[in-house]
């Protein structure tokens, strides 16, 4: 019961931080640094993850887990700190004596954002809604899929952990420069392509029926670099979509509505996969992008982002 308390704190603290630091974010800066803001936030989440996962089980195999758990504690405080010295965004340093209820507080985000983007919230919240979905059915049957062909647990570490991280960092920032050259809306249709097209590389890796190291480090690659630059182009234009005044709530929720689909979908997959196995699955996850590209298409041809300027 004790895990289990602990593990509900810990989730809900989590998930408070996370709305805490999207809605910093977004308000903090201007919309022609949000690229910029976004790379560094993924950033830090990804050296995050490394140190949580690589570093607590190394920490924990020499000095036990009460030590690694201090230490992922003491890591926090590299976050406590910069939230102290960080400044405040403008908006916030207005004293508002309005104090909504809490059924108003959760409904006036959704009323504002769906009254701003009129008779384009449907196509616009149906693009987030489909735009990783893809992405969390592949990531659920990644590490089985290598499990079959037989590749080590070492190497699964190295190339997805070790190696994947400078991936995946090198696609945080070229989306980054990628959005701020070319806009944010050309940007989130290359990046519905790439992310659904990489899964290609996962059918390719398990049409090879071996795990050999090589076939497996360029297939884990092309995916993980695909997805962070998908990736960092969507919650981009999630920002974008953001008001000043519902930033945090807003993009929580359309971060929630962005998990929903994939998460109810990725359980499925195994049921899936004993019927078509992993190199047909794949290709099938592949395919389930092109309805969500032509959304992005129709949606970029038609509908700005709403704050100022396109690029990010």
């Amino acid at each position: 019961m004790w895990t289990v308390a602990a593990s509900l704190v810990l989730g809900f603290a989590g998930a408070t931080q996370d709305v805490t630091i999207d809605g910093w974010r977004i308000t903090a800066a201007p919309p022609g640094k949000q690229s910029l803001m976004t790379a560094f936030s993924e950033a830090g989440y990804r050296v995050g993850t490394l140190a949580a996962s690589a570093g607590a089980l190394i920490a924990a195999d020499r000095y036990g887990w009460r030590v690694a758990y201090a230490c992922m504690a003491a890591l926090m405080m590299i976050g406590a700190l910069s939230a102290i010295f960080a400044p405040e965004p403008e908006s916030d340093l207005i004293v508002r004596r309005d104090h909504p209820s809490f059924a108003a507080a959760i409904i006036a985000p959704i009323k504002e954002l769906v009254g701003r983007l009129g008779p384009w919230a449907v196509p616009v919240l149906l693009l987030i809604a489909g735009f990783r979905m893809t992405g969390y059915l592949s990531s659920a049957m990644s590490v089985p899929l290598f499990k079959s062909l037989h590749i080590s647990d070492t190497d699964i570490a190295t190339v997805t952990k070790m190696f994947g991280f400078w991936i995946a960092l090198g696609g945080t920032f070229l989306a980054s420069y990628i959005v701020r050259k070319v806009g944010l809306m050309t940007s989130l249709l290359v990046g519905t392509v790439a992310g659904s097209t990489s899964h290609l590389s996962l059918a390719w890796l398990a049409g090879t029926g071996q795990g050999d190291f090589l076939p497996f480090a360029v297939a884990v690659s092309v995916e993980g670099l695909a997805y962070s630059f998908a990736q960092v182009v969507l919650i981009t234009y999630m920002s974008s979509l953001a008001s000043t005044k519902f930033a945090a709530s807003q993009f929580a929720l359309m971060t929630s509505l962005c998990a929903l689909p994939g998460s109810l979908l990725a359980g499925a997959s195994g049921f899936v996969i004993v019927h078509t196995g992993f190199e047909d699955f794949f290709i099938g996850t592949s395919l389930i992008g092109i309805p969500v590209a032509l959304l992005a298409w129709f949606v970029w041809r038609n509908h700005p982002p709403q704050r100022e300027g396109d690029h990010f």
